[in-house]
């Protein structure tokens, strides 16, 4: 089935992960370009460590990122703390984002398309039809069975 993920950040490229994963053919787009940075860093908890280890995606702890093993969460006076079942990791996103898009270009069934906005989608009853617009400003459209959004459409 071919499916289309709009967003590129970690959900985007974590989705494409599993939906070849799965045997989808995969094409997502991207409206910036990768790796794809933010001010804040990334705390991956254990479950997320364990899908990421599922995917073939480590990281080089000291080096890319820093274990933690507990959480938290401060609400003025109120405070809720927690030692996790297994060490999280501390990683820029930076570098998340890199070895996302390093896994899904190592996979034949990802197309990986940045600097890309879609300008409309239609759904019809057995397909999605994507109009897409390069950085160029060139129009393309494309048919999909499934379409995944993850593109933060409220952030700059």
């Amino acid at each position: 089935m071919k499916v289309a993920v709009i967003g590129g950040g970690p959900v985007g490229l974590v989705m494409a992960l599993l939906l070849n994963q799965e045997g989808h053919d995969v094409h997502l787009y991207e409206k910036g370009k990768w790796p794809k940075d933010k001010a804040c860093g990334q705390g991956l908890m254990p479950s997320g460590l364990n899908i990421l280890e599922g995917l073939g995606v480590t990281f080089k702890e000291g080096e890319e990122a820093y274990p933690f093993k507990g959480v938290r969460y401060n609400d003025g006076p109120l405070s809720l703390s927690g030692t996790l079942p297994r060490e999280g990791l501390g990683i820029e996103r930076k570098v998340l984002s890199q070895k996302l898009v390093d896994a899904c270009r190592k996979e034949r069934g990802i197309k990986l398309f940045d600097e890309m906005t879609i300008t409309n989608i239609q759904v019809g009853q057995n397909e999605v039809r994507l109009h897409l617009e390069d950085m160029n400003r060139t129009a393309n459209q494309d048919k999909f069975c499934l379409l995944y959004t993850s593109d933060a459409a409220d952030e700059e």
